[in-house]
């Protein structure tokens, strides 16, 4: 009996102390929503053609105007209003028994906005590498719009996605 507060304090001291204590950093990870994908960087890691399509995709995605104009701010707003992040979440893809949800000729994204008991999706984008076009799409006239983004970005997807 006199050796249950010692055994006690010291499973307490052993769990505190296995813990990963993780350094706090001025960003938070789930502020940039390619990392908080889990996605390689193609342009820094060597990745499996399927994996470096799915990248290129998002890249020509979260470069496009409307996705920085929608996104500007949104971290703070979320956090303020309760919530932890946004992210991205993909849909559809070619590969989707590889990297998606389910199976689509296009790359289908949506932006969600993550709180402690909800995801809302705020937008949803669909690139089709076909057409080479990036779209948004709009819930009320059931269309997908074409939005600008850098076109620059194209030759790399032709080299990455052979």
């Amino acid at each position: 009996m006199k050796n249950i507060p010692a055994i006690i304090t010291i499973l307490l001291a052993s769990s505190v102390l296995s813990c990963n204590f993780k350094k706090a950093d001025a960003k938070n990870e789930s502020e940039n929503p390619v990392n908080a994908l889990g996605l390689a960087e193609s342009a820094k890691t060597p990745a499996a053609p399927s994996q470096a399509c799915k990248d290129m995709a998002l890249e020509i995605l979260t470069t496009s105007p409307r996705f920085e104009t929608l996104t500007k701010g949104l971290h703070e707003a979320i956090v303020k209003n309760g919530g932890t992040a946004f992210g991205i979440t993909l849909e559809g893809s070619p590969e989707a028994e590889k990297d998606a949800l389910d199976y689509s000729p296009t790359y289908d994204f949506s932006v969600h906005e993550t709180y402690p008991d909800r995801n809302v999706v705020i937008a949803r984008f669909t690139f089709n590498p076909k057409e080479q076009q990036l779209y948004e799409y709009d819930s009320i006239t059931d269309k997908l719009n074409p939005i600008d983004f850098d076109k620059n970005l194209l030759e790399k997807l032709k080299q990455v996605c052979q």
